[in-house]
């Protein structure tokens, strides 16, 4: 829910925003969540996800260091 900017710019930001702002506080991981959860967006529900990976690997950022977790999936952050 991140689209159309000029309404949602104040509560969500965008995959490459948020790229950005794992890139500006030097986050050794960041982690994408609750994508998809509602349909409150215009985008298709799985647009965040990709556009997310895309954003990652644009900056040349190893893939590791952003996680997009998948609807349901668990895993194992030691």
């Amino acid at each position: 829910a991140y689209e159309p900017r000029w309404m949602m710019e104040a509560q969500h930001v965008s995959p490459d925003e948020a790229v950005q702002i794992h890139i500006d506080v030097r986050s050794k991981k960041s982690i994408g969540i609750h994508w998809g959860t509602w349909a409150l967006e215009n985008e298709y529900f799985m647009e965040p996800s990709k556009k997310l990976v895309q954003a990652v690997l644009s900056k040349l950022l190893n893939s590791s260091s952003f996680i997009v977790v998948k609807h349901g999936e668990v895993f194992d952050l030691s």
